[in-house]
């Protein structure tokens, strides 16, 4: 009804309009949310998860959705005290078979971007321990970051000869001291490892990116 009636003359009701409704606060969040806000944007969700959490939606991610594009036959999960720089391992091959395919996602949850001497240190791990023989050079590693890396780190991941240059030259600031306890200085070996290491192997994941292909697994709704 649109309002009360006062009285009927000659069959014709006299309508008294209502008064406008009073506003409902949080009218929006009780609907859609029934009580728990409003929704989350994937980016500010993934902001939200602690370090661990975001390791474990990057191992969903390698898990589920990797294998879906090509034969994966092994996710690991590394990260941790020892890891030597390596977060989540994807085995493309079966432990027999030798040289044992296999690609290097390495998590990194900040309050920011990626910065450079970070990505760069990181770098640095894997450049020392391939050198050392602990484990084989990777077919691609890529910094998983919900917020992306800087411009600078960017530029570099995109030209493999700068950045082949830039690991060299602040070697001493950037990457000696941030590998193990001790100092790992940049030996004639060290450096001659560097110089022909294939540097197209680093990359970044784009945050819009990993969120796009891991809403294809069976995790993504929860």
């Amino acid at each position: 009804p649109l309002g009360k009636s006062k009285k009927i003359e000659d069959g014709v009701a006299d309508i008294e309009p209502l008064a406008s409704p009073t506003p409902w606060p949080s009218a929006n969040a009780r609907l859609l949310g029934l009580g728990v806000g409003l929704p989350v944007d994937p980016l500010d969700r993934l902001a939200q998860f602690s370090a661990a959490a975001f390791e474990r939606f990057t191992l969903e991610w390698a898990s589920d959705y990797l294998p879906k594009l090509e034969g994966v036959d092994e996710v690991q999960q590394r990260g941790g005290a020892g890891d030597k720089g390596r977060d989540v391992i994807v085995w493309l091959d079966p432990p027999h078979v030798a040289p044992r395919r296999w690609r290097l996602y390495q998590c990194k949850h900040y309050g920011t971007r990626l910065g450079t001497a970070a990505g760069v240190a990181e770098i640095g791990k894997v450049l020392y321990y391939t050198q050392k023989g602990d484990y084989t050079i990777p077919e691609e590693y890529c910094f998983v970051t919900h917020q992306g890396v800087v411009g600078p780190l960017q530029d570099l991941l995109d030209d493999p000869e700068a950045m082949r240059a830039y690991v060299i030259q602040n070697w001493d600031d950037q990457c000696s001291a941030a590998i193990m306890k001790d100092l790992v200085p940049l030996s004639a070996e060290l450096r001659g490892h560097i110089e022909t290491f294939p540097f197209s192997i680093f990359r970044a994941k784009q945050p819009l990116q990993i969120l796009k292909e891991h809403a294809q697994t069976r995790y993504h709704l929860t």
